[in-house]
């Protein structure tokens, strides 16, 4: 007579407890003995080879050969959350014993969280920039503007960039994100498209000398440049575009300064020679993905400060650091509680978080789609109307720390101004039951 029913993730757990490594002799079998129990017990009425109740067979996971790290990761990570918060058996059925539950979640610490009982951490997979971050990173390494000018909604058009059209978009991985790590590193790149862009964005970068000053140091390359001189430039540039990372710095400055003067030989042309070895460093691995250094370790170990600058830009800014989080990263301070918090509540109050709700929120909530779905561009001033209150709305969340919850339920909006007969331009925030009152 079979047993009472027991959901998949149940099982899975205590599959989950059986993926973790035999610790040693007779240790080891018993935890494997006793998750076994429990998924046979509990799990194999609904989710044997014959039922599979959801589609689940935990069949394999009574097998040695599969109770160890990296098999069904995902299955008994799915578990252990459900047995963890108690979701899991379900409330019409009975209870685990505590017992039963311990085995199962000191099972998946063994495998998961320890390894040969110390924590362990597992590979770190390339992340390559998406294309809303390499035209973002483009724009902040060579200091100008890619980005289509922003559109008010009363002209009724939404221009997409250059950027946008020479590079393919990035196809959202399992995470439903289109920076998603696992995803992007499995792909290969564009190269041809995205040296393409690269090469219109130094043809923009040549037309500005304010740009040029900022990010060379001169205005224009003068012909009578000196080998010593260039390769300042090239050095700094590079420092630049790799984000800060400096341990390999000599190396690749005599790697570029060769290519220059391969190039210089050929063309007699400072600036051309110049402007193809940035080129070069704009296409580079180290430029289009985010490399972080690895000491070998399988244990825990904190990233550089320059690595952690990173992550912490592309995340809120989905762009390079700046030189003040670079510096904080450089000396070592950005590891420091306080000093994190108030570079994250400065980051927070700087515009460049609007990437937050363009690329974030956007993806989440799927209001981007009012971009780039034809079927909403019917009327585009409509389009990009509604498309920019909830930009604001999102925006004004995170600049104002408010509750999440004002997501689903708010007595505030943003509208158009004109809308509400305000007079200016530009959108207001709408508050208040009649949504009428206006704030600037």
């Amino acid at each position: 007579m079979k047993k009472a029913c027991r959901t998949p993730f149940m099982f899975l757990l205590a599959c989950g407890v059986l993926a973790a490594g035999l610790r040693s002799g007779g240790a080891m079998e018993a935890d494997f003995i006793a998750v076994v129990e429990v998924i046979e017990d509990r799990c194999m009425t609904c989710h044997d080879a014959e039922t599979r109740k959801g589609g689940i067979d935990l069949t394999p996971l009574l097998h040695r050969t599969n109770a160890s790290y990296g098999n069904y990761t995902k299955l008994w990570i799915r578990l252990e959350n459900m047995v963890a918060r108690g979701e899991m058996p379900p409330e019409n059925k009975k209870p685990l014993k505590p017992s039963q539950k311990q085995a199962v979640q000191d099972w998946f610490h063994q495998s998961f969280v320890l390894r040969e009982g110390k924590s362990h951490i597992g590979p770190t997979p390339l992340r390559r920039l998406t294309r809303y971050e390499f035209e973002n990173t483009l724009e902040e390494v060579l200091s100008i503007r890619l980005k289509a000018p922003y559109r008010d909604a009363i002209t009724g058009r939404i221009e997409a960039s250059k950027i946008d059209s020479l590079v393919p978009s990035d196809i959202p991985g399992e995470s439903g994100f289109d920076n998603d790590a696992h995803r992007l590193g499995r792909l290969k790149p564009p190269l041809k498209e995205l040296a393409n862009a690269v090469h219109h964005a130094l043809a923009e970068f040549r037309k500005n000398p304010e740009s040029m000053k900022a990010v060379l140091g001169r205005a224009g390359i003068q012909g009578s440049a000196g080998e010593i001189e260039m390769r300042q430039v090239i050095s700094n540039f590079i420092l630049r575009a790799y984000r800060g990372k400096g341990e390999r710095l000599p190396e690749y400055v005599t790697i570029y300064n060769r290519l220059y003067q391969q190039h210089l030989r050929g063309s007699k042309d400072v600036t051309e020679s110049l402007f193809h070895v940035l080129e070069m460093i704009l296409v580079s691995p180290e430029f289009l993905y985010r490399i972080e250094s690895s000491q070998g370790r399988r244990t825990a170990y904190p990233v550089t400060g320059v690595e952690l600058a990173t992550r912490l830009s592309y995340f809120l800014w989905s762009r390079p650091p700046d030189e003040e989080l670079l510096k904080l990263g450089r000396d070592g301070r950005l590891h420091e509680e306080g000093v994190l918090k108030s570079q994250i509540a400065r980051m927070l109050n700087s515009p460049k978080r609007v990437s937050l709700s363009e690329n974030f929120a956007g993806q989440w909530l799927g209001f981007n789609e009012l971009l780039s779905n034809r079927e909403y561009l019917r009327d585009e001033r409509w389009n990009r109307e509604s498309y920019d209150e909830i930009l604001f709305f999102f925006d004004e969340m995170i600049r104002s720390n408010r509750s999440i919850l004002e997501l689903v339920q708010s007595n505030w909006l943003y509208k158009r101004a004109s809308a509400y007969g305000s007079k200016g331009k530009g959108y207001r925030k709408v508050e208040g039951n009649s949504m009428k009152r206006l704030y600037a």
